[in-house]
């Protein structure tokens, strides 16, 4: 079948606008043949609203497209970017990962389809550019899952087995996610560009993003600057919807930053059990620079990084330009504390606010972590009036009826309706995770994965059959590890 009627019976209109960048920005590159790919995982949802064909895409055409057996006439490439790793800047690129194009919705949004595990790359600096089965349903499940919660993500389209083995500490099942991104374009992105292009070419960059991303911003007075005030913006409003549901990304590194402003890159990510804001999941990060608790701090010094690499765009003069920068940067802080408490306050019923409910708010938080609550349980209890649960701490006790003071001030309805819609009954912990990826990847048994997958697509939808998912074993949070790079 030719390569147009086959994209057309897929519902792929595929572009590579990526393309018309400096080719220092990226490399053409095909996706490694899977010897025998088979579909995991297919989002139904996410291949309509694409404007993907579902009956096609879902059978053997399809399938060897998704898995890069199948060529379409859209070039293939990998991305060339920087980032502060740990605070260390490197050279770096997608090792693993390969865009095979940019699909045209029927809104005519532009949204990148990544292959993350589909061979090497120029940039795989030794590494053999393959992924293992269980990252990859765990990034679907998270990804879905931050999705459902309204948090702004990259998406996984489908997992989809190769039939090969890869080597980590073991052989394990090889597979491939296919992911997809309104860009892939990254804070190292732009630090790639102010270090490796002459400026010309780099400002011909920064002028696609902002097209593609950001068009109204193009007329502004400078549009750089807005550029970085409208990423902080975007940025730190992210951050604290992660905060609100005790989400920890764990590899906040500067190339995991999206421009976009989705979250991105789901490695040794986590969710809290009980509250306890130094914790950390990640194996290599032995000293909490990504703990939950400084997820704010570091992505004011990630916004500080992106706003260097903006600064020769920004002004000819780097003195003038720093000062405007700065006077953007200036601002984290108190737009911080505003979406934090005004999203805080939501959770907790309160639309208004008054110059006491601070205070009341970070009681809850500090007797929490004294006390050691669980996160995603102990808000949803409050939301549903849960006494048995409040009951069990007096510090709880004593603060829900300074709570019951303070909304006695608001509308019942109102306070309710905010309750429910912001505290999720569920969430995907690490716990049923970590027992869902080991019966399907030991057993070949998706059973207990598509059960919690499909309650974590409906998380402030509470039905009885949550009740074992909202519950972990004791001290499990204690041991929890995660890995990059699977």
């Amino acid at each position: 079948m030719k390569d147009n009627s086959l994209a057309r019976k897929l519902g792929l209109k595929l572009k590579s606008s990526y393309l018309e960048t400096d080719s220092r920005f990226y490399s053409e590159v095909y996706p490694a043949k899977a010897p025998n790919p088979e579909y995991i995982c297919l989002n139904k949802e996410l291949v309509k609203f694409l404007g993907i064909n579902y009956e096609e895409i879902r059978l053997e055409d399809g399938l060897k497209v998704l898995s890069g057996s199948n060529k379409l006439r859209a070039k293939a490439y990998a991305q060339a970017y920087a980032g502060h790793q740990f605070g260390y800047l490197t050279m770096l690129g997608d090792g693993r990962a390969i865009i095979i194009g940019e699909q045209v919705t029927p809104e005519e949004d532009l949204y990148d389809i990544q292959l993350k595990g589909a061979g090497k790359t120029i940039y795989s600096r030794g590494g053999d550019g393959k992924a293992d089965l269980s990252a990859m349903l765990r990034e679907y499940m998270i990804s879905e899952a931050m999705h459902s919660l309204g948090i702004p993500t990259t998406r996984s389209l489908a997992v989809i087995k190769t039939g090969e083995q890869v080597l980590r500490e073991d052989l394990r099942e090889g597979a491939i996610l296919v992911r997809v991104a309104k860009s892939h374009v990254r804070f190292g992105t732009f630090q790639f560009g102010r270090s490796a292009v002459e400026i010309a070419k780099y400002r011909e960059f920064a002028d696609y993003v902002i097209k593609r991303l950001y068009p109204n911003l193009i007329n502004e007075e400078n549009k750089y600057v807005s550029l970085l005030e409208t990423v902080m913006k975007r940025q730190i409003k992210l951050v604290v919807s992660w905060q609100l549901v005790g989400f920890v990304h764990g590899v906040m590194n500067t190339d995991n930053m999206s421009i976009a402003c989705e979250t991105i890159d789901y490695g040794p990510c986590a969710f809290l059990d009980e509250y306890e804001p130094s914790k950390t999941f990640s194996s290599i990060d032995r000293h909490g620079r990504y703990s939950y608790e400084n997820q704010p701090k570091i992505i004011k010094w990630n916004l500080a990084r992106f706003a260097e690499s903006l600064l020769p765009l920004i002004n000819e003069n780097l003195n003038v330009a720093a000062q405007q920068a700065s006077d953007v940067l200036s601002r984290c802080e108190s737009i911080y504390e505003l979406y934090y408490y005004r999203s805080l306050g939501k959770k907790l019923g309160i639309a208004s606010s008054n110059k006491d409910d601070k205070n009341l708010l970070d009681d809850l938080i500090n007797l929490m972590a004294g006390d050691k609550l669980d996160f995603t349980n102990t808000f949803y209890a409050l939301s549903i009036e849960d006494k048995e649960y409040i009951n069990k701490s007096e510090k709880l006790l004593s603060w829900y009826e300074r709570w019951l003071l303070r909304v006695a001030t608001e509308r019942a309805e109102e306070v309710k309706g905010l309750m429910i819609e912001h505290n999720p009954a569920i969430i995907p912990r690490n716990f049923w995770i970590e027992k869902a990826l080991q019966k399907a990847t030991s057993n070949n048994d998706m059973s207990l994965y598509n059960d919690l997958l499909s309650k974590i697509k409906n998380p402030f939808s509470y039905d009885k059959s949550y009740d074992k998912y909202m519950k972990v074993p004791k001290g499990f949070q204690d041991s929890y590890i995660t890995y990059c790079g699977n």
